[in-house]
């Protein structure tokens, strides 16, 4: 088992929201911190959030989701799911 916590702040830094995520598996640190990341965009996404700061404290993360490479690894699987919930979708 392993889990995180994700707390969600305004700009003044006041708590607004926060949640604790546990999972079963023993996954590498760097994808459980890319799991970590991936459900909080998602969860951002759905309280209707839509300008908002990530801070991580894994650094491996914040650098690979920064960029688009072909990393065909698990890890590189979680991070293109981490872009394609950050993409918001224009309107026409």
């Amino acid at each position: 088992m392993y889990g995180f916590g994700i707390v969600l702040r305004d700009d003044k830094g006041v708590f607004i929201a926060a949640r604790t995520v546990i999972d079963v598996g023993l996954p590498e640190v760097k994808d459980s911190e890319a799991l970590g990341l991936l459900r909080a965009l998602i969860w951002v996404k759905k309280l209707g959030y839509r300008c908002v700061v990530y801070e991580l404290d894994c650094k491996e993360v914040v650098v690979a989701s920064n960029f688009v490479s072909m990393d065909y690894t698990e890890f590189g699987s979680i991070l293109a799911k981490c872009r394609d919930e950050r993409t918001v979708p224009r309107r026409i």
